[in-house]
């Protein structure tokens, strides 16, 4: 009976997230992100974990459902950088990059805390790395898979302009541009294999600085969202048309970014971890049984 209860609770927190809808919208497009980042990794890389795109694809979305229990877990998914006070304006080059004076100023965890979160976990995937380098068992293995998905979710919330401000739902618009607008129009992503990340040497200053790139697309949304309001009257077929009219080009290039980016943080991390591992190290993993388990 206890069992039944927990299974209960479980299906109405899936339900009420579903309906609640992942960062970045719909889970797929936090799959073609995580999909289209493995495609930018070098060849070692790409050849490395490409069996297991799906599963990292899919598992990519697992940071969204997580929000149900995990303490904390929901402020790792936005920050409300612009928030006042203290005030701090564009291209926020003197928001706190110490956690502790940040959460002072802004008020605790309510504020968000994605960046912070990702260069943490950033820290985390090079020790699983590195772990995994040391001893190649298919434990360590999944560990970093596991690791990766969650850089991949919160590198990928930074590049949604309203997860990063303080008006993230001007007019109730954000489900509308991030859910339901990508779930009708989904563009596809591009991919470069081995030119489409960059090694960081600063984690956290390489999120904000993704941050400051997206940030100013926040009102060019709420614009787009008024416009396509007093064309259809209605949030129809004809508004969404209109709305992504308006945001295609700059939602397409962050999405893009986003997926260039994911890749320049595995990267990171994985040469900080003293990799690479020679290509023939893959061809074991690859017969691994799939899905994996998660830890």
């Amino acid at each position: 009976m206890q069992t039944l209860f927990k299974l209960l609770i479980i299906l109405l927190v899936l339900t009420l997230l579903s309906q609640l809808g992942f960062p970045w919208g719909n889970s797929s497009t936090h799959q073609d992100i995580t999909k289209a980042a493995i495609e930018n990794l070098p060849y070692n890389m790409a050849t490395t974990f490409r069996p297991y795109k799906t599963w990292l694809a899919n598992t990519s979305t697992d940071n969204g459902v997580r929000t149900g229990w995990a303490p904390n877990e929901t402020y790792f998914h936005y920050i409300n950088i612009d928030k006042s006070p203290p005030g701090y304006t564009w291209p926020f080059a003197n928001v706190p990059r110490n956690l502790t004076t940040y959460l002072s100023q802004y008020g605790g965890y309510s504020a968000g805390v994605d960046p912070y979160a990702l260069n943490s976990i950033t820290i985390v995937l090079s020790t699983a790395y590195r772990n995994w380098n040391q001893n190649k068992t298919a434990s360590n293995f999944t560990t970093c898979l596991y690791w990766m998905t969650r850089v991949s979710h919160y590198c990928a919330d930074l590049h949604q302009p309203l997860h990063v401000t303080w008006n993230y739902d001007p007019n109730g618009v954000h489900d509308r541009y991030e859910s339901n607008m990508l779930s009708t129009y989904q563009p596809a992503l591009y991919s470069a294999m081995s030119t489409g990340m960059i090694y960081q040497s600063n984690p956290l200053e390489f999120a904000f600085s993704i941050i400051s790139v997206a940030y100013p697309y926040y009102p060019k949304i709420a614009q787009a969202d008024t416009t396509a309001y007093n064309i259809a009257h209605s949030y129809n077929s004809t508004y969404y048309y209109s709305l992504w009219t308006s945001t295609q080009s700059f939602t397409t290039t962050l999405l893009n970014l986003a997926a260039k980016n994911v890749a320049s943080l595995w990267y990171t991390a994985w040469i900080n971890a003293g990799l690479p591992v020679p290509v023939e190290l893959s061809v074991f993993y690859s017969t691994l049984d799939t899905p994996i388990n998660k830890p």
